[in-house]
């Protein structure tokens, strides 16, 4: 019997970190063991972290990272790959590789890493014309208007497969006894993400013996608000902590209280598939990604305001019966959706269709000149949302003034301020040569 082919996957990302690195990693390990058929390759513009790093070694995956001043490299590993996936946010180092350097023939997916809004971390129309398939992580993303905008022939290169790391992972994982009422929270704590009132809220919910774990990187501002708030002895920042550690935290909690900001990044988040995965019953908002997640009464609670979540945080810490009903309900759930094998079945029918396609060279294409500036890029990242942005590069000193208001306008939305998420301030970062980023960069600041 002759040897079945191997295909080869190159997975092209900006970086292997986060919560995109932990579903990429876990994909990437389960892939090896139960698919010999294909052969993965991992090529990181940026960074592989530490962890990532040692158990692709141990997998004898091939890696290759920082390429992002390499880019001759990065295009000869793309042109020997029999596919390339790329795993896409609008990171400035992926974002300005792709618009500045044409690909050699190839066979081109996307998996779009967050929902596609607020901008500046959103889609454009190019995105999704530019590979040979583009996959959401999430059908949230079918609501942007980029989306409900293309033609119907376009809409057949469209799919989602759901961004899972697999709850089989967390099958060892038991619920721990403990004192009083555990609320839980893990996740990023930047102001992108985070509910802005997430302290008062906490502090307005009346229980007995209410203790509040908060798991995510260090925020130390969060935390003197915390203290000054009174709330010191109640909430536990734990800071960042190995993946053992946070289930072994997990399966202490009671309620998985999880308030995200109203214009927060999410596509499907991790953390929510794992409290429901180990049976604690979510209280979220009713923001676009926690409805698509979560269903009301059944998988947990979803809820219109602030005030119905300090509500349903105390209902469930009463009515032990519905607690726990809707926490055998979340864990039958996610363990149907949020499945490693379903996902690796539905990556094995994309890498089977598009092998069907003959490669082709890709090209950006949409500027005039062929060296456009970091700020150049970052406009045409923002695709509609570009507005002063654009129109400040195409105007005179003279005419800037209006401009410079409207950046300033932006300045007042925590989504444009982040050090990351796509920023202007993020672009700065890789690129801090760049004199009109430094000048939007200190408008926003109020410094111009």
């Amino acid at each position: 019997m002759s040897k079945a082919k191997t295909t080869k996957v190159l997975h092209l990302t900006p970086h292997f970190g986060g919560g995109v690195g932990t579903v990429l990693l876990a994909n990437l390990l389960y892939s090896h063991k139960t698919d010999p058929e294909v052969e993965c390759s991992v090529l990181c513009l940026d960074y592989l972290n530490e962890h990532s790093k040692e158990a692709i070694q141990a997998a004898n995956i091939p890696y290759t990272e920082l390429m992002h001043t390499k880019p001759e490299l990065v295009l000869e590993q793309i042109a020997a790959a029999d596919i390339t996936l790329i795993h896409w946010w609008n990171h400035p180092l992926l974002t300005d590789f792709l618009m500045r350097h044409p690909l050699p023939p190839c066979r081109l997916l996307m998996w779009c890493h967050i929902t596609g809004s607020p901008a500046p971390n959103n889609l454009t129309s190019r995105l999704f014309t530019y590979p040979d398939e583009f996959i959401f992580t999430t059908p949230v993303s079918c609501e942007e208007p980029e989306y409900k905008n293309l033609t119907a022939t376009e809409l057949k290169t469209v799919s989602t497969i759901w961004s899972t790391a697999g709850v089989e992972r967390l099958a060892h994982v038991q619920p721990r006894k403990h004192d009083g009422f555990n609320v839980g929270y893990i996740g990023n704590l930047d102001p992108t993400k985070i509910h802005p009132q997430f302290v008062e809220l906490c502090k307005g919910i009346n229980i007995p013996n209410v203790h509040f774990t908060v798991i995510g990187p260090e925020n130390k501002e969060l935390t003197r608000h915390a203290h000054s708030l009174g709330m010191g002895d109640t909430i536990t920042f734990t800071g960042f902590i190995p993946e053992a550690q946070k289930w072994d935290l997990l399966a202490t909690f009671d309620v998985f209280g999880y308030p995200l900001a109203r214009h927060h990044y999410g596509s499907c988040d991790q953390t929510l598939q794992e409290a429901m995965a180990l049976a604690v019953p979510p209280v979220v908002l009713n923001n676009k990604m926690e409805c698509y997640m979560v269903k009301h009464e059944r998988t947990g609670l979803v809820v219109e305001n602030e005030q119905q979540y300090i509500k349903a945080i105390e209902e469930l810490s009463t009515n032990y019966e519905k607690r726990t009903t809707l926490g055998k309900q979340a864990k039958q759930f996610a363990t149907e959706e949020y499945s490693i094998e379903e996902s690796r079945r539905q990556w094995r029918e994309a890498f089977d269709r598009v092998m069907l396609k003959t490669k082709t060279p890709k090209s950006w294409g949409r500027f005039d000149h062929t060296s456009p500036s970091a700020a150049e890029i970052f406009v045409e990242s923002l695709g509609d949302y570009a507005g002063p942005f654009q129109s400040y590069l195409q105007s005179t000193d003279k005419e800037r003034k209006l401009q410079i208001e409207k950046i300033k306008e932006l300045a007042q939305c925590g989504n444009w301020m982040s050090p990351n998420k796509s920023t202007v301030y993020q672009f700065l970062k890789f690129f801090p040569e760049d004199n009109t980023l430094n000048e939007w960069a200190r408008i926003m600041k109020g410094e111009m």
